[in-house]
């Protein structure tokens, strides 16, 4: 299974494991999306106060959930389960399957191309900005 830690004791997958990869992976699980039409009919002002919360709502989320996957995985190791370390040999074989997951995705019409091509754009910009360009 492919989940964050925190999700497999959520889930009680981790009952069943022995194992578990370490890997740092990207997960989306859902998108909160507002209409560009109806975003762009409230005033510049409100547009700047929902950018603002957004903003600092989204830096809280993600903030809470790396301290409770940190968590988790403590928890998971603390209970037997072992880390695999994943070679840098091996790090192209994930990468290719990530990328086909993303195509598959994009072919089945569940994401646009457009959204990826977003997502790309924005994950470069932060990696440059914050010095952690690939």
């Amino acid at each position: 299974v492919v989940v964050p830690p925190s999700v497999a004791l959520a889930l009680q997958w981790h009952n069943h494991v022995k194992y578990m990869t370490d890997l740092l992976l990207l997960y989306i699980y859902s998108t909160l999306a507002m209409d560009k039409k109806s975003f762009n009919r409230i005033s510049a002002a409100d547009q700047m106060i929902v950018r603002l919360v957004m903003d600092r709502l989204f830096t809280e989320v993600g903030a809470e959930t790396r301290i409770d996957n940190a968590k988790a995985l403590q928890a998971m190791k603390t209970i037997g389960i072992k880390p695999v370390e994943v070679t840098a040999e091996q790090l192209p074989a994930w990468q290719a399957v990530a990328d086909a997951s993303v195509k598959h995705l994009v072919a089945s019409g569940e994401i646009s191309p457009e959204s990826v091509q977003l997502y790309l754009d924005n994950l470069d910009r932060i990696r440059i900005q914050g010095g952690l360009a690939p």
